[in-house]
């Protein structure tokens, strides 16, 4: 995954999760510059998809999707998805993995 981050040379895993209920697996990379990064794919072999920058909260990463103006938020073992008006649209729940395979 490093390979495809901007400055990637030296990015390293920071957290990844999977959701039981929807076979994916999340990813959070963060570069020696200090910028984080969010890749998702499906559980059954896929490659991880397009880097998206993400940002730290107090318990967790939120990602912002431009231009759909939807955001998700990944905190205390549960990931929950917001419209562009802040609405909630949808909750799940986060297993946390030791490794993003």
């Amino acid at each position: 995954m490093a390979a495809v981050l901007p400055e990637g040379t030296g990015a390293r895993l920071v957290a990844a999760y999977s959701r039981d209920d929807l076979e994916e697996r999340y990813a959070f990379c963060r570069t020696k510059a200090g910028k984080t990064f969010f890749f998702a794919r499906a559980k059954d072999g896929e490659p991880y998809g397009t880097p998206t920058e993400a940002r730290e909260s107090d318990h967790g990463y939120v990602v912002d999707f431009v231009p759909q103006g939807t955001s998700y938020h990944f905190r205390d073992g549960d990931l929950t998805a917001y419209d562009a008006k802040g609405k909630e649209m949808w909750k799940g729940d986060l297993v946390p993995e030791a490794s993003a395979d």
